[in-house]
């Protein structure tokens, strides 16, 4: 028979074991090949936000499983999913009330890149992500011909064929796609549109709020004590020339 001190030596560990924001959950965030960000591992994934998200399950107990779809999929995917998230998504008004905004998770700007001994021209389209916002961006700069590659990997494969005569991607994941398809990055050259902006984790409206928040109070704790930024040099291959999105934010 438990003693009276064994009990609550018994109900203290008991208490250790359980996650600090109640009870643990499983949830699915929705996403497409983002090289350094988040890319499929074997049957799981790895990168920059994964790590951060492994950060979130030791805080809260709370269980993510990554799934890879085409873009356009991946945010439909959650939009649909009670317990769906999706990164890295851009904020925007017309995605406003499609999603419950978490927290942002990292930084971004868009690019145009293009081969160094091939100057961009009206003649040959500028490649983009379908489903990507980087298509306002565009369009809002001034530049009419535009195409839709299905993956980042197929438009950096296009603009090396010189199928396409630009490829507009976030300045700092663009030249590790390249690379990564069997590319020498000192083929690229690059110029900026648009200004830094946020990346969000997003989830489905019907997401229930009490895990969002605490999504979002882990984030901002990694933000503050350094961890975001550590795990952000880990990743980022420094482009010559331009800021980190560290330093592109002021943080």
């Amino acid at each position: 028979m438990f003693t009276r001190t064994a009990m609550r030596r018994a109900l203290g560990l008991l208490l250790l074991a359980l996650p600090p924001y109640g009870q643990a959950e499983d949830y699915t965030l929705y996403t497409t090949t983002f090289s350094r960000l988040v890319a499929p591992d074997g049957e799981g994934a790895k990168g920059l936000y994964v790590e951060i998200m492994q950060r979130v399950e030791q805080e809260t107990g709370h269980h993510f499983r990554w799934v890879f779809q085409p873009w356009p999929r991946a945010q439909l995917s959650a939009q649909g999913d009670p317990a769906g998230l999706v990164v890295n998504l851009t904020r925007s008004p017309e995605r406003e009330a499609k999603y419950r905004w978490v927290s942002p998770m990292g930084w971004g700007r868009y690019g145009i890149f293009t081969l160094r001994d091939q100057p961009l021209t009206a003649d040959k389209p500028i490649g983009y992500l379908h489903g990507s916002d980087v298509l306002n961006v565009l369009q809002a700069a001034g530049y009419g011909n535009l195409t839709a590659g299905l993956s980042a990997d197929s438009n950096a494969r296009k603009l090396q064929a010189r199928r396409i005569g630009g490829w507009a991607v976030n300045i700092w994941t663009g030249p590790t796609t390249y690379e990564e398809a069997g590319y020498d990055i000192a083929e690229l050259r690059v110029q900026p549109i648009g200004e830094a902006w946020d990346q969000w984790i997003a989830a489905s409206p019907q997401f229930p709020q009490p895990v969002a928040l605490q999504i979002a109070a882990v984030l901002r704790k990694l933000k503050a004590d350094g961890t975001l930024k550590m795990l952000e040099a880990k990743y980022w291959r420094p482009l010559p020339g331009y800021p980190t999105p560290s330093e592109a934010r002021g943080h």
